[in-house]
């Protein structure tokens, strides 16, 4: 399972309650269940209790009522069934391990159960003859399920050398709170200073920018909007994405804008920028990869696409034969990975980048147009799209740009269609946009998804990219270095991490469940005589 699968998988299930209008219908009827059965038998004080109880929680989920009623509903269907043989306090203890995990992102592990063993025996006011039972049951079960919390905890500090909970918290603010700065923080602290390269490319008014950066973590953490920062500040600037995956983000937003700072300043500093020529367009075939190469006189750029079996994140090694030789790379990420690269694949890429050939100046056209794409459009982080139209005067090709993190292989079909009969290349390039990943159970790491009147519209900004063609009077480009902050090798034991953490959770998920249940059972068969010691 490969990164993006991985945290797509996790994601997802962070954000899965139910909607808010299904968990309201049912907690209406279950509270009218237990007001009608508990005002029918005159059991006020336990109506008391869980009256008590849900305003409690109400008051500390005041700005997630869908928590608080999921809360209501956990506790109050076995509330009811055991108000037959009154002894329902227990039923709030019965909820303490998803109440504390509920507060689990605010307050942490420690607190969030002290603070639900507190909430759990509040109720017990109303039943004064069971405190000492009840005090016995809430103990056990806050002492069972902090030993379970513990034992995931040691399953990350033995991979990661941090505990799991340290690791998990910041990325759950960041995901349910919209709040970065505890995963930019722990990032800042973890992660390793590293020397970069940033290519850029003048095309007469337009900047290509190809930086030794990935685009994540997701949402503003990181480099995730690195890409908008950049067009935000250098008009007609194009950032396009290399080889390499989550271990070349930077570790922070305020690293991102330091970046930025530096490309813009780059940018306008005509004294670092090399001229060049033009010297046409190739079509190759390198392995499995179907390679576009714009041939400069001292570089190329060669677009990658990988149809058959997707491309995602070529191997971050890449950029030592790049940066050497010049021949720079862009991952088109245009078709979701099935099949992981090999080592034929990679090697055959390597040689291919590796090689010369002669290379005679020709005329370079440009043409550029922009567009939106329908609402309904699913997968695209923002509904704006670019083409860049390129000839040589013997061949045309357009670069159809989303803003997206990856494609449907679909998506791709359409676009090669949008662009039949008007050139000999259509090139769809996303990003890897992760400015909008983990933002919802819907959208999290959705690829680019083809819909309708998407051909049409692309057709047509394509066909007003070639009317705008024009030559290109000056090429010139520079390769910048500089050190910044990037979450470095650690990412990868992180990822080892959550596999293995994650695997582990998922198989027993079921144990905070089930113990109080359990310690119930127990103390019921003790005090009954069932069990004797």
């Amino acid at each position: 399972m490969n990164s993006e699968e991985l945290t797509r998988h996790y994601y997802s299930k962070l954000k899965g309650l139910p909607d808010i209008k299904k968990v309201a219908l049912f907690s209406i009827f279950e509270y009218a269940l237990i007001f009608g059965r508990l005002l029918e038998a005159s059991l006020v004080s336990m109506l008391y209790a869980f009256l008590l109880y849900f305003l409690v929680i109400s008051l500390l989920f005041l700005r997630n009522l869908k928590t608080a009623l999921f809360l209501g509903d956990v506790t109050g269907i076995p509330y009811l069934l055991l108000s037959f043989f009154s002894i329902s306090f227990f039923a709030f203890g019965f909820s303490l391990p998803i109440l504390s995990f509920s507060m689990f992102v605010k307050y942490g592990e420690k607190r969030s159960l002290l603070i639900s063993f507190l909430i759990s025996l509040l109720p017990i006011i109303f039943f004064p003859r069971d405190l000492l039972i009840y005090l016995v049951y809430i103990i056990a079960v806050s002492t069972l399920y902090y030993a379970y919390l513990w034992s995931i905890n040691r399953k990350g500090k033995k991979i990661v050398g941090i505990t799991s909970f340290t690791l998990l918290r910041p990325f759950m603010k960041a995901i349910m709170e919209k709040d970065s700065v505890p995963l930019d923080n722990l990032f800042d602290r973890i992660g390793e200073e590293k020397e970069l390269g940033i290519v850029l490319i003048r095309l007469g008014d337009k900047l290509f920018v190809l930086p030794q950066i990935h685009f994540g973590i997701f949402g503003s953490q990181g480099s995730a909007r690195l890409p908008y920062k950049v067009e935000g500040e250098i008009k007609d600037a194009i950032v396009f994405h290399g080889p390499g995956s989550h271990e070349i983000n930077l570790a922070t937003s305020k690293e991102t804008d330091r970046i930025v700072k530096i490309i813009e300043e780059k940018a306008k500093n005509s004294q670092i920028w090399d001229k060049s020529f033009f010297a046409g367009i190739e079509f190759n075939k390198v392995s499995n990869f179907d390679v576009t190469t714009l041939r400069f006189s001292d570089f190329s750029v060669s677009l990658l696409e990988r149809p058959t079996y997707g491309i995602d994140d070529l191997p971050g090694n890449l950029w030592s034969v790049i940066m050497e030789n010049h021949n720079f790379v862009i991952d088109t990420h245009n078709t979701f990975l099935t099949r992981d690269f090999d080592k034929f694949e990679i090697n055959e890429l390597r040689n291919f980048l590796l090689s010369k050939s002669k290379r005679e100046e020709k005329k370079l056209y440009l043409g550029y147009s922009e567009g939106e794409l329908p609402h309904t459009c699913e997968g695209y982080c923002n509904r704006r799209f670019r083409v860049i139209a390129l000839g040589d005067g013997e061949r045309k090709v357009a670069i159809v740009y989303f803003y997206a993190n990856n494609s449907e292989h679909e998506t791709r079909e359409c676009v090669i269609r949008a662009g039949s009969g008007l050139v000999d290349r259509t090139i769809m390039v996303t990003p890897d946009d992760h400015s909008c990943a983990g933002s919802s159970t819907i959208t999290t790491y959705l690829p680019a998804r083809p819909c309708t009147g998407m051909e049409n519209i692309v057709r047509e900004h394509i066909e007003k990219s070639l009317i705008s063609m024009k030559e290109v009077d000056e090429i010139r480009y520079t390769v910048v270095k500089t050190r910044a902050k990037t979450v470095g090798k650690v990412i990868s034991s992180m990822l080892d991490g959550l596999e293995k953490v994650g695997r582990y959770a998922s198989k027993t998920f079921w144990i905070p469940l089930v113990i109080p249940y359990s310690v119930f059972l127990v103390l019921f068969l003790l005090s009954n005589g069932f069990i004797k010691f």
